[in-house]
């Protein structure tokens, strides 16, 4: 019994030891952070049908970005949304051209999870419903994300038909 007992503390011992040594409890495997969506359009103006990710690190980048996007509306032009590029940059997500009306992209989650250095955003895809008109759309959704010691970024669509991802300078 002696023997049985001495076993069992050794074994509970080193398994201890093992899980207290482990990578994921010296430094979690991911962090989440705060995402705040800026601007979405059904009509963006992206002239190829394939999706698309940019990292918009300056506001320059995003006065081009966001002129580009509203280039499609009629009526008066505005100002890009404030976004403080100390801080914070933004993610461009565009789903490329589509051949109908009622497209629309949405954050689907206002955190970014972290892991493994990089980011990761989910959008959901609103899709039309019965009859749409046959007009060439763009959707796309501006994201606020903070900066941090992350190497890029990958939007994910919640039902998995769109993946991409993006460096982040």
């Amino acid at each position: 019994m002696d023997n049985a007992m001495r076993a069992i503390t050794v074994a509970v011992l080193g398994l201890g030891f093992l899980t207290a040594c482990s990578e994921d409890n010296v430094k979690p495997a991911y962090s989440d952070r705060s995402v705040q969506a800026v601007y979405q359009s059904a009509n963006c103006g992206r002239d190829q049908a394939s999706s698309q990710a940019t990292w918009i690190d300056s506001h320059d980048q995003l006065k081009a970005a966001y002129k580009r996007a509203r280039s499609a509306r009629l009526g008066v032009s505005t100002a890009p949304p404030y976004v403080n590029f100390d801080t914070h940059g933004v993610l461009l997500i565009e789903l490329g051209q589509r051949p109908t009306a009622g497209y629309l992209l949405r954050l689907a989650s206002q955190r970014m999870v972290m892991d493994k250095g990089d980011g990761l955003i989910t959008f959901s895809i609103d899709k039309p419903a019965g009859v749409a008109a046959q007009v060439i759309t763009s959707p796309c959704l501006f994201v606020a994300a903070p900066r941090g010691d992350y190497r890029g970024v990958r939007a994910l669509s919640t039902d998995n038909t769109v993946s991409l991802q993006t460096a982040v300078p």
